[in-house]
């Protein structure tokens, strides 16, 4: 008797100690591929777009998976001390924190087109092995109290076998959600959605429906539109600190030759345009604001905002796909928590400081002026 109530209690610090091995593998699996679908949707990730955000999503898979963790951690040191509601609560842990955890992730990773399976593919088959280890697990705890039985609370027994059946129940409810998971999951995006191929642009509200009903095609008069692709901002080296808080910078110069397109009217009788775009890392979209400049015999004067252009046109992120534009991240995410593709004009960011210039500083009149304007920020 001994000897197989030793055989038994050995085969459940097995279990145990498996169950936590396969918990941090599929934690590691799940952490890739949040990394994955987090570099794709860079600044859209961290903005709560409707009532649930991403990141919040992201948080509450973090705390339910350590918690899990630490308490198959803490399983394996009551298995080995003898703790016979061990099974208890076990069960507790898979209901209350592993459920929770795969329902999340059901929901999160059905909200995106992936570019590769395999990761999610390997993550369901390893839960599917958890979850056998883990009901395993029970078993071996149940022979381990068969032969003790005696010896304990009464109120002990009676919780055992109840939580045995429930942690049963909920173990096909885990391979359920991952049998939808691995059934739901659309194929694999085969185009990029990296910052550098979400393009800025200005976009009447014309092209904007056209670009949402997937009929947009790209023109000879598009490039004109583009003023630079996201990474250009995410990486900008100009930087400058409001309020104690960091953000980054990014201008594109639109100088006036007559016949500019979009910019025509506002080009008139001026020489350049300057449109700047700001953004504050993880807590809003960017946004951004024009100016005019024109030569005179005094040098250079600013005219802050471009009516003509900011009356007709708004600053959208979009992508190209076969010479189709798109809303930027439409074709990775397939959910109501829709990425905002719309960028915010900000009429309080001043292009002008310091603008006014003396003839004789003409011949550097571009970076004076962007200098100018940085560190006037400090």
């Amino acid at each position: 008797m001994v000897d197989f109530k030793s055989k038994a209690k050995l085969s459940s610090i097995v279990f145990s100690i498996l169950a936590l091995m396969f918990s941090i593998t599929i934690f590691g699996l799940d952490v890739h591929i949040q990394e994955q679908i987090k570099q794709k949707l860079s600044i859209s990730f961290y903005i709560n777009n409707s009532t649930i955000s991403y990141d919040a999503i992201n948080v509450a898979f973090f705390v339910l998976t350590i918690l899990y963790i630490i308490l198959s951690a803490v399983l394996i040191v009551l298995t080995i001390i003898d703790f016979h509601p061990t099974i208890f609560v076990s069960t507790l842990g898979i209901l209350f924190l592993y459920v929770p955890k795969e329902a999340i992730l059901l929901k999160f990773y059905a909200c995106f087109n992936h570019y590769e399976h395999s990761f999610i593919i390997a993550r369901c088959i390893l839960t599917f092995v958890f979850c056998l280890i883990v009901g395993l697990f029970g078993i071996s705890c149940i022979f381990t109290l068969d032969k003790i039985r005696k010896s304990l609370h009464r109120v002990i027994n009676l919780l055992t076998y109840p939580s045995f059946v429930l942690s049963i129940i909920v173990l096909l409810a885990i391979i359920a959600i991952n049998i939808a998971l691995a059934a739901i999951i659309k194929p694999p995006v085969l185009y990029d959605t990296s910052p550098d191929k979400i393009q800025m642009g200005f976009f009447s509200k014309s092209d904007i429906n056209q670009i949402q009903n997937g009929i947009y095609i790209k023109n000879s008069n598009y490039d004109q539109k583009i003023i630079g692709n996201l990474s250009m901002l995410l990486n900008s080296d100009k930087t400058y600190v409001k309020s104690e808080l960091l953000y980054r910078s990014y201008e594109k110069t639109i100088t006036c030759y007559g016949n500019d397109g979009i910019y025509d009217l506002d080009c008139n009788s001026k020489s350049f345009l300057t449109i700047r775009v700001i953004y504050r890392d993880r807590f809003a979209y960017p946004s951004y604001n024009c100016a005019r400049y024109s030569r005179t015999t005094s040098g250079v004067m600013c005219s802050s905002g471009c009516p003509n252009l900011m009356n007709w046109y708004t600053l959208y992120l979009v992508e190209e796909n076969n010479n189709i534009i798109y809303p930027a991240w439409s074709q990775l995410s397939n959910c109501e928590l829709k990425p905002s593709f719309t960028l915010i004009e900000d009429s309080s960011i001043d292009l002008c400081s310091g603008a006014f210039l003396s003839k004789s500083k003409s011949s550097s009149l571009i970076i004076i002026i962007s200098l100018v304007s940085f560190f006037i920020k400090f």
